[in-house]
């Protein structure tokens, strides 16, 4: 081949692309298989002999030498691989992109834009959005869109797969036969015909929003451990606090010291010791006043004092064969004699709480529901289920501006509050992260100075939690307190708004623990500041609950020391036991009665002994 017949090759090859183009012809392909250094082949024995005019415009080489045209002529292709799919960009007059010397890369056939348009224009890649887009609205066996009627309807097995009906039915058939079982293609999860359920949906789509959640989760763990660092915090600047007030002390003793070393050993009126004033206070005891029977067989568990209403509430079991299971027996405390009996449950009783301004009384059973009774007509007005179906292990009213408000602790970790005005929705489910052990007390705290719109503390078998209301509007922020457990029971008492909570013996304290103290606030944190702890029983195997007697300049605490089957009485100024009394049978609950002279009442399994508490200079 000569340099003219190059010259009339390239001329014959420019009008053909201006009149008789085809992109989809396969002329648009060079195929490298081919043999090389032949006269047919294009001038492929070289890249830079080829010269493709993209653009469409008219060459007008004719006159030029071919050796010159072979070395100004540039292979205008550029050829862009974008997940396997060929695109080609719209040629320039300025740019081109030469192939290596030495090989021909084969060009894949292109759908065009336009097929009208002189310029070939290659359709953006879309195969990602066409996929998502495909998504959720093809069945997986035939590819094909499903319907919304007909045989291709959507469907979907008990699985949660969505198929076409049509589809679907001959995957189980032929699955059938070659396996024997019926599977979903997905999962193969053994299905039936039964199973196929018809869903109404024109366009489905999953959103894949794993990586969300777990970001959420994170989040949510981080919060909970700043919330704990700012706790131990505070738990930590307490103690700071009460090793000051301590040491202030022991500095103020140490000049009374040198003061008295001064003068001689000779001790003046005015620096008398802190501790002659604790000398001072009375003295108390126990003396049994009467043993009142409840009943003959053993079910008693706790009580609760109802000192508006003169009586004392205990939790029994039924004596009468027509009313079998569970329910109170009120006893007056004027004269302690038992009155009415009214029964609660199937269940034994674990919890009771009163509402004096609405003359309502709660008890919990170890069931589902808890019961709400009308105290002046002993009839039953409510019944209150957990969402989750728990079983009710306690329960709790609140006081003033929320008296409406229950708390409904549950076996599986969660409180549940109810506004007894509207007792068929819960106003909100509070779970503790990181603790799902069952709720054995909660206790409501009025608003102070530190709570000004106050809140209520919840005692679960392993943590003890402050749930404070943030405002008016219900908005609860939760708080655990820096105690070890595991604990017994916990009670609240408002005369000296303090908090006790008796814990078991555990591997740093060997013996179990009665804990008194108050709510505080430290760097806007809750805290519970330890007064005193006293030391119990080695050994707690029965869950019993203790109590404490609020006084004029004192606080007294009652417990059940389970080895040595003692009832002990601790005097917090004193932080010691100051007496003790002997009970063969296993004390479950003690409570405080207020009157003109303080009684204390112990529960045991069929008696409610009264002790009568006298005091001494």
């Amino acid at each position: 081949m000569n340099a003219e017949d190059d010259h009339n090759y390239v001329s014959s090859r420019n009008n053909n692309s201006n009149s008789d183009y085809n992109p989809n012809s396969d002329d648009l392909e060079i195929n490298p298989q081919r043999p090389q250094n032949t006269d047919h082949d294009y001038l492929a024995t070289s890249p830079n002999n080829i010269n493709y005019a993209e653009s469409g415009d008219n060459i007008d080489e004719a006159v030029r030498p071919a050796n010159e045209v072979q070395s100004n002529i540039n292979l205008d292709v550029n050829v862009q691989e974008n997940n396997n799919v060929p695109n080609i960009n719209e040629p320039t007059s300025s740019s081109s992109l030469s192939t290596p010397t030495g090989h021909v890369k084969k060009r894949k056939r292109l759908s065009l834009a336009s097929p009208n348009a002189n310029t070939p224009k290659v359709k953006a890649n879309t195969s990602d959005i066409d996929l998502d887009e495909e998504d959720g609205i093809t069945c997986p066996i035939c590819l094909e869109h499903w319907e919304m009627s007909g045989e291709h309807r959507l469907v979907s097995l008990k699985c949660g797969h969505l198929f076409g009906n049509s589809c679907i039915r001959r995957w189980l058939n032929e699955s059938s036969k070659q396996s024997g079982h019926k599977l979903c293609p997905q999962c193969k999860t053994k299905a039936t015909y039964k199973d196929i359920r018809c869903l109404y949906a024109k366009r489905l789509r999953a959103i894949d929003r794993s990586e969300e959640y777990s970001l959420r989760e994170k989040v949510k763990q981080e919060e909970c451990l700043i919330l704990n660092l700012k706790t131990e915090l505070s738990t930590y600047k307490l103690s700071v606090s009460l090793a000051t007030k301590k040491i202030e002390s022991l500095e103020a003793d140490n000049n009374r010291l040198k003061e008295i070393l001064r003068k001689g050993g000779v001790v003046n009126s005015s620096s008398n010791y802190s501790s002659n004033n604790v000398r001072c206070l009375p003295t108390y005891k126990l003396f049994l006043d009467r043993n009142i029977e409840i009943c003959k067989e053993s079910g008693c568990r706790v009580m609760i004092n109802a000192d508006k209403n003169s009586s004392l509430i205990v939790s029994q079991k039924s004596s009468q064969s027509l009313f079998p299971g569970y329910g109170v027996r009120f006893i007056d405390t004027q004269t302690f004699r038992t009155s009415n009996f009214l029964h609660t449950s199937a269940k034994l009783v674990r919890d009771i709480s009163l509402n004096f301004s609405q003359h309502v009384l709660a008890t919990a059973s170890m069931e589902i529901k808890t019961k709400i009774y009308d105290i002046r007509t002993r009839h039953l007005t409510m019944m209150l289920s957990a969402s989750d179906n728990s079983l009710s292990w306690a329960c709790a009213m609140d006081y003033s501006e929320r008296e409406h408000f229950i708390y409904i602790g549950g076996n599986l970790g969660s409180t549940f509050i109810y506004d007894m005005r509207f007792p068929s929705a819960v106003l909100d489910e509070i779970k503790n992260e990181g603790d799902c052990s069952p709720v054995i007390n909660v206790c409501p705290i009025p608003a102070n100075k530190y709570f000004p719109n106050a809140g209520f503390v919840v005692c679960k078998l392993r943590s003890v939690w402050f749930h404070e209301y943030e405002s008016s509007d219900g908005t609860v922020k939760s708080t655990r307190f820096d105690i070890e457990g595991p604990f017994i029971s916990m009670k609240y008492d408002d005369r000296n708004d303090t908090l006790l909570i008796s814990a078991r013996n555990n591997a740093r304290y060997t013996c179990a623990r009665y804990i008194l103290g108050k709510l505080e606030k430290i760097d806007e944190t809750p805290v519970f500041n330890t007064i005193v702890s006293f030391y119990g029983s080695k050994a707690s195997p029965v869950m019993t609950r203790s109590t404490q007697i609020g006084l004029t300049e004192n606080t007294l605490v009652a417990g059940y020391l389970q080895d040595v089957k003692m009832l002990a009485l601790f005097d917090e100024k004193r932080s010691q036991r100051i007496h003790s009394m002997p009970v063969s049978e296993i004390v479950y609950d003690i409570c405080a009665i207020y009157g003109s002279d303080p009684y204390l009442a112990a529960l045991t399994e069929t008696k409610c002994r009264i002790y009568k508490l006298t005091s001494t200079s």
